[in-house]
């Protein structure tokens, strides 16, 4: 039985919560996500969204015809046409609501390599689950890391364990890892929340670190925390020690470490466009010390539509996808089952073509491309496939 299994069966799943904040209160793995009250996707100026079923079989009609015709698109994406850069399917928990749900035969396009995927770890609990589960396919792209949320019973040595694991698998990226001020244990943390925010930061640093020292890509987590996320990297860049981080180099004129991982993707973005600008500006000014470092933005239908509850996070969710270069946007799953990963990422392209107010065929194949480039910065590719692992 894999050690996600376990801990699922352990952890268990009570109802859902009935309001937002509530659902930090569950003892979830992770959390029970608001899938009613937006149904119709629709927005003020009455514009229509596809659902994520819908968009899945418009991309699969698309992909079909792309494929037979060939094309530049084509020979780009290598028959790509869904690259989900965030999700969990490895854990297998049916919370993510019925709205994504495919039979396991729909998880997968009809043509090669139609759908490429990450699958992201959350802790060292699910580090062997999710190579497991990578090493199903070629077109699955494993993440390992620790998430926020789950840092009380960190084993000693576990960074150690987590550099040797990345060493051993080449081809995999840094994630789920990041600063999140919503984390569950910052109340229950036995030392009191400004330790539990000093423990966060410090094992993001360390994350961080090490993705730069070993020139991965990496997922980021930032809730409510944009503001110290740009700090911890402005710190880096100019030199100074992270004093409460253990086990990361420190950095100076003399040492060639990279200071940054050559792609960062800030996972189901929910800042603000003004956050967008900021993190751009702040890319700039590193190209001396560091070139062709790259900030990407993730979107997902689950978190940024689902989760969206105001017209004004709506708006600010579109204003802030429209401040985001083209090239620079991510379709993101995020969900917990690997029947869900297609309808999953096609809901996320749905979105983003919705806010950009371009066609989905348009914006599926320009993801599809930044997708790939995104997943294969600093990683080794092969000449046959730009996706296998």
């Amino acid at each position: 039985m894999s050690l996600t299994t376990n801990r699922s069966e352990k952890i268990g799943y009570s109802s859902q919560p009935s309001c937002p904040c509530c659902y930090f209160d569950q003892p979830n793995f992770l959390p029970f996500f608001l899938l009613q009250g937006n149904e119709d996707s629709t927005d003020a100026d009455g514009g229509e969204m596809l659902s994520p079923r819908e968009a899945l079989e418009q991309i699969k009609e698309y992909a079909a015809a792309k494929n037979d015709g060939g094309g530049e698109a084509e020979r780009t994406n290598k028959g790509v046409w869904l690259v989900d850069t965030h999700g969990h399917p490895q854990l297998n928990q049916e919370s993510d609501g019925e709205k994504y749900h495919q039979n396991e035969d729909a998880d997968r396009m009809e043509k090669p390599a139609g759908l490429v995927e990450l699958a992201c770890a959350v802790s060292p609990n699910d580090w062997q689950a999710t190579l497991a589960y990578a090493a199903q396919s070629p077109h699955i792209r494993p993440a390992l890391g620790v998430h926020p949320w789950y840092l009380e019973d960190l084993p000693d040595g576990w960074l150690h364990d987590l550099e040797a694991l990345l060493r051993q698998h080449s081809r995999a990226v840094v994630g789920e890892i990041g600063l999140c001020k919503m984390a569950r244990f910052l109340r229950t943390f036995p030392q009191g929340k400004l330790a539990a925010l000093q423990l966060q930061r410090q094992v993001f640093l360390d994350q961080f670190q090490l993705a730069a020292r070993l020139q991965r890509p990496v997922s980021v987590h930032c809730v409510d925390q944009h503001r110290v996320f740009l700090t911890a990297l402005q710190e880096l860049r100019d030199g100074i020690p992270p004093s409460e981080t253990q086990g990361a180099p420190n950095n100076n004129d003399e040492d060639d470490t990279p200071l940054f991982p050559p792609a960062v993707a800030m996972h189901s973005f929910t800042g603000t466009a003004h956050h967008v600008k900021k993190l751009l500006e702040f890319e700039t000014t590193i190209q001396k010390q560091q070139k062709n470092v790259k900030f990407y933005f993730g979107f997902s239908h689950i978190v940024n539509v689902d989760m969206s509850s105001s017209e004004k996070s709506r708006r600010q969710g579109r204003e802030a996808i429209q401040a985001v270069p083209r090239d620079r946007l991510l379709a993101e799953s995020d969900v917990h089952s690997t029947g869900n990963v297609a309808a999953g990422t096609a809901g996320a392209v749905s979105y983003l073509a919705f806010a950009l107010e371009e066609p989905l065929q348009q914006v599926a194949e320009r993801l599809a491309s930044n997708g790939l480039a995104f997943l294969n910065t600093g990683i080794p590719t092969s000449t046959d496939t730009a996706h296998e692992l």
